[in-house]
C-alpha cells in the first residue's frame, strides 16, 4: 500500500493480527511515533546507524518488521521511524508492518539484537530493572540447581525472569526497597541479592540486621562472623580474587548462618576441588 492507500486509524482497528508492506514517509513514521508510548529509551547510535542506510541508499526491505499492538501501540521499530523522520520529506521507504499483537509480546522482542531483560522489566514499569533483573536471574539459578550445572545462565531465557518477577512481588519489593544496604557490602551486587532474598524469606529481621553490621562494620570483636566476613570479602578486593557467585552466595550463607544462632566463626570452608556441588553448597539454616 502506498501512503494514500491506507488511513493511519483504520489499520489499527481491524481484528486480529495483520502483516502488510507499506510506503511509508517521514511524516507517517512522525505520526507512528506518537504512539510509542511503551518502550525503551531511544538509542541515538542505533538511529544512527539505519539514518546512514537510509542517506546512502542502503535501506532494503528484508523482512525487519515494525510492529503495534492491538490497541494501537508501537511496539518494535521506534529507531528505524525515528531515522526516518530525519530524512527529506518525500523520502518513501517500504516497510513490513505488522498490527494486532498482544501487548505482552513486546517483552520477547529484539531479545537478540540488544533489548535485555532490564530494559523488559523497565517497559512493564518495573523499578530498579538494572538491580533486579540480574538479581532475580541468579535466585533462579540458585533454586533450579543452575548454581552447579555449566551453561545454566546462558539458557536462562528474558521471559523465564520477566515471570518470575511477576509471580514473586513480594521478592523485588525487597531488593527495591533495600537495593542500597544490599549493594552496600563488598560483593558483587547480584550475588548479595541473591543471598539477601533467600535469607530474609526465612529470617527477615536478621537478615536486615546482618547486612547493616556488615555495613557499619563497628562494635565488630574477633569470632564475629560478621567481621570474619568482611575480612575475606576486603580480600578478595584487595587482591582481586576471582569469585564466582556461588562462592560468594556460600560465603555470605555461612556467616548468615552463624550469625543466627550467635556462634563464633574464624575461617570459611571450601568443597575439595573448590567446585560447589548441590551436597556441599551451604544452606540457609531455619
Amino acid at each position: 500500500m502506498t501512503a494514500p492507500d491506507f488511513n493511519l486509524a483504520t489499520i489499527f482497528d481491524r481484528p486480529g493480527v495483520h502483516t502488510d508492506i507499506f510506503k511509508v514517509t517521514p511524516e507517517i513514521a512522525a505520526r507512528w511515533l506518537e504512539r510509542n508510548t511503551r518502550n525503551r529509551a531511544l538509542r541515538e547510535t542505533g538511529v544512527q546507524r539505519w539514518l546512514s542506510d537510509m542517506e546512502n541508499g542502503r535501506w532494503v526491505l528484508n523482512g525487519d518488521t515494525i510492529r503495534f499492538s492491538r490497541d494501537g501501540v508501537l511496539l518494535d521499530g521506534q529507531h528505524r521511524l525515528t531515522a526516518l523522520t530525519r530524512m527529506p520529506s518525500d523520502t518513501t521507504l517500504e516497510m513490513v508492518v505488522v498490527t494486532g499483537l498482544e501487548p505482552e509480546a513486546q517483552d520477547t522482542m529484539d531479545i537478540g539484537g540488544g533489548r535485555g531483560v532490564k530494559d523488559i522489566l523497565a517497559l512493564n514499569e518495573v523499578a530498579d530493572s538494572d538491580f533486579i533483573a540480574p538479581a532475580i536471574k541468579q535466585i533462579i539459578l540458585y533454586e533450579t540447581g543452575g548454581f552447579f550445572r555449566r551453561n545454566s545462565a546462558a539458557t536462562l531465557t528474558h521471559t523465564a525472569i520477566v515471570q518470575y518477577v511477576g509471580d514473586h512481588p513480594d521478592e523485588v519489593e525487597f531488593l527495591s526497597q533495600n537495593r542500597a544496604l544490599i549493594k552496600s557490602i563488598d560483593a558483587i551486587p547480584r550475588a548479595s541479592a541473591c543471598f539477601a532474598v533467600v535469607a530474609w524469606r526465612k529470617h527477615p529481621a536478621e537478615t536486615l540486621e546482618f547486612f547493616d553490621r556488615l555495613r557499619l562494620r563497628t562494635g565488630l570483636e574477633l569470632g564475629d562472623p560478621v567481621l570474619t566476613l568482611d575480612k575475606r570479602l576486603r580480600k578478595v578486593r584487595d587482591t582481586r580474587e576471582n569469585l564466582t557467585v556461588p562462592d560468594y552466595v556460600a560465603l555470605l550463607t555461612q556467616a548468615f548462618n552463624a550469625f543466627v544462632k550467635g556462634e563464633r566463626k574464624l575461617r570459611f570452608i571450601r568443597p575439595a576441588g573448590g567446585r560447589w556441588t548441590a551436597e556441599t553448597f551451604p544452606e540457609v539454616k531455619d
